[in-house]
């Protein structure tokens, strides 16, 4: 599953579409490189041609719906953690 990771993780520093256009585009650089290699592995695929740009996706998005709303819920929480810190309060009656 570190491949997976892997790739999720440029997915999210990069976007999906980054990622789609590393696999399936004619870079040869290392990160590219890296990415194909561990889509084939989590894949189980010999060569990426026969994988559809889907089925690449699917392996960026959450693998089910719960997770999808945990990411989602958490986020909210970050931001609105962030939207409250002390710091944020005390700028804010100062400024009444």
């Amino acid at each position: 599953m570190i491949c997976k990771q892997n790739i999720v993780d440029v997915a999210e520093a990069q976007g999906s579409f980054y990622v789609i256009d590393l696999v399936t585009g004619t870079s040869d650089s290392i990160e590219a490189e890296q990415l194909r290699a561990d889509f084939k592995i989590y894949l189980g695929v010999e060569d990426l041609s026969t994988v559809t740009v889907d089925e690449l996706l699917n392996v960026i998005d959450p693998e089910c719906p719960v997770a999808r709303l945990t990411l989602k819920k958490s986020s909210k929480i970050v931001s609105s953690e962030i939207e409250m810190t002390p710091v944020a309060q005390e700028d804010s009656e100062a400024q009444q």
